[in-house]
């Protein structure tokens, strides 16, 4: 039987945020949601090979 000592770090977690209207966070996430939904993605379809579209 094998005797150890082992040493764990200490856990830090990140600050919890609120997202609540009108917080610096909420802003930045609906800013963010806004531009990916308003923004268009060309997506290319292949079939055999070729380019279709």
């Amino acid at each position: 039987m094998e005797k150890a000592f082992f040493n764990a770090p200490i856990s830090v977690n990140e600050p919890i945020k609120s997202y609540v209207p009108g917080s610096p966070e909420h802003d930045v996430v609906l800013k963010t949601y806004k531009s990916m939904f308003y923004s268009q993605i060309d997506v290319p379809i292949y079939i055999n090979g070729k380019n279709i579209c």
